[in-house]
């Protein structure tokens, strides 16, 4: 728990000042005209000013804050977190305790800001009994990917009059990464056809059996489970029969990521990267869920990042990090990525996502160029087929539906909103609900 027994500050609040000024205006008149009964009065005045002055500094004393956030959320999905208040000293109760948060984006996948706008997170807790935990919720949305940065938290407190405000900060700092929102795998992305191992064309189809699902009858072979021999036909043919399960061929992919940007990047430009990361993400995240296949990711933006093994959920958080944090580069981000095709395994599928500026080349009049040429990615080693997906050209919009925060300004640089211990109605609010804040 982290100890919010720092330094208290305190300072009067305005209604304290106004308070002060008539105290001290009743006791200039009782000494200016020597009346006895208004000296008690001023005196009576002044107890609530130094009661109020020392309740309010030992109500923060022997706290403890602690704050609870998911360890990972897609962007514009909702966040729920809690705070945790613990008084640590004494059973004396706690009166009307705030806390504020902030949060701000420190590493912005999308847009780039000149200052990262925060977004401010509160909450009142009425009372801490004596020994006791209080934990109060709140929720909101990220609408952007990135790494976000949270706190320090302050706990402040005006009781019991209002005319003072204690105060104290807790360095408690903590990162939370924003994954790229997910979209939709369009039907057309399962049946895009493919080289097979042996070089013939096949059509990726989505297998609505399940791995091991019953496909035939075959002759019995030495190593056979007995458990496998279908009785009744082998009693007909008079000879062992075995049954045979269908085993789906999962075929190894690798997607390289090419993020490009002008100079200045207009908001279509962003929003073309925005598309090409969530493509990606929704991939992987459709390949690691079934597993059975090798993947590799290569993102070649601002720098170069790569992962590779087996699909599994160990493989997906690695590469959602890596894709939260991507940004785009004005140079060109095609070179990184040839150098990294020797290290994809031969037999994996190379589907090449790009916002960088495709250009055909030139035909020698035996037919139309092939498709996915760009400047600098003309040829791929010897026998290996690339896939390329130009995202400016609209190429991704066959295979991928795309779904981002339905807020806007989402893409530049806003953080989003959030609320303390909201009502029912606020809980199912879809993303709309969440206003987002003007770029810093």
């Amino acid at each position: 728990m982290d100890s919010a027994v720092s330094r208290v500050r305190i300072r009067p609040t305005r209604q304290g000042l106004y308070y002060l000024a008539l105290t001290v205006g009743v006791l200039l008149a009782a000494c200016s005209r020597q009346v006895n009964i208004l000296l008690l009065v001023s005196g009576f005045v002044a107890g609530p000013w130094i009661f109020g002055w020392w309740l309010a500094r030992n109500n923060l004393r022997g706290l403890g804050v602690r704050r609870r956030l998911p360890r990972g959320i897609c962007a514009g999905d909702l966040l729920v977190g809690r705070f945790e208040v613990q008084n640590l000293r004494g059973r004396r109760p706690r009166w009307s305790i705030r806390i504020e948060d902030a949060v701000r984006r420190t590493a912005p996948g999308g847009g780039s800001p000149t200052s990262p706008a925060v977004v401010p997170v509160t909450a009142l807790l009425r009372v801490i009994t004596g020994e006791q935990s209080r934990n109060e919720t709140f929720q909101g949305r990220l609408l952007a990917r990135g790494r976000y940065e949270w706190g320090p938290l302050r706990l402040s407190t005006r009781f019991p009059f209002g005319l003072f405000e204690a105060s104290c900060t807790v360095e408690s700092r903590e990162s939370l990464l924003a994954y790229p929102c997910l979209g939709k795998l369009t039907q057309q992305w399962f049946q895009r056809s493919h080289p097979d191992y042996d070089g013939r064309s096949r059509r990726e189809t989505r297998r609505h059996r399940m791995s091991g699902d019953f496909f035939g009858l075959r002759e019995w072979r030495s190593g056979d489970s007995p458990r496998h021999i279908h009785w009744r036909s082998s009693a007909r043919w008079q000879q062992l029969l075995v049954r045979e399960f269908d085993q789906p061929r999962n075929e190894d992919i690798a997607i390289l990521l090419a993020l490009w940007e002008p100079e200045l990047p207009e908001a279509w430009d962003r929003e073309r990267v925005e598309e090409a990361v969530s493509f990606a993400a929704t991939v992987l995240d459709d390949l690691c869920r079934k597993g059975g296949c090798n993947v590799s990711l290569v993102v070649s933006g601002a720098e170069v990042e790569q992962v590779t093994g087996p699909a599994s959920p160990g493989l997906l958080d690695r590469a959602l990090e890596i894709l939260a944090v991507a940004r785009a580069t004005h140079r060109d981000p095609l070179g990184p990525l040839r150098a990294s095709l020797r290290s994809v395994p031969s037999a994996a599928e190379i589907i090449l996502v790009t916002t960088h500026p495709l250009v055909p080349p030139a035909t020698d009049g035996n037919g139309p160029p092939p498709t996915g040429a760009t400047n600098g990615f003309r040829s791929a080693p010897q026998g290996r087929s690339v896939r390329v997906l130009d995202v400016a050209a609209g190429e991704l919009r066959n295979y991928f539906q795309f779904r981002p925060a339905n807020v806007p300004g989402a893409s530049d640089g806003s953080a989003g909103s959030f609320v303390a211990n909201p009502s029912p109605a606020r809980q199912t609010a879809g993303p709309e609900a969440a206003a987002p804040l003007p770029e810093g």
